[in-house]
């Protein structure tokens, strides 16, 4: 389990210093990086959702019985 969540941390990190330190020479550059990086940050999304899924189960459960 924790390392599910460290990986995503590693994807997240990785994305990070892309977006950073990508150099951008002409806009279409700019826009395909921006597309790549919507790409992943989506799925990492979908996964944290997936992994927390159980949690959030419960917590609505509690906030509305």
């Amino acid at each position: 389990m924790i390392t599910k969540l460290e990986n995503l941390k590693d994807r997240m990190k990785t994305l990070w210093n892309l977006l950073i330190k990508t150099v951008i020479t002409v806009e279409d550059d700019m826009w395909k990086l921006e597309d790549n990086a919507d790409e992943e940050l989506i799925d990492i999304v979908e996964e944290l959702e997936v992994f927390f899924e159980p949690v959030t189960k419960e917590l609505e459960f509690i906030l509305h019985p």
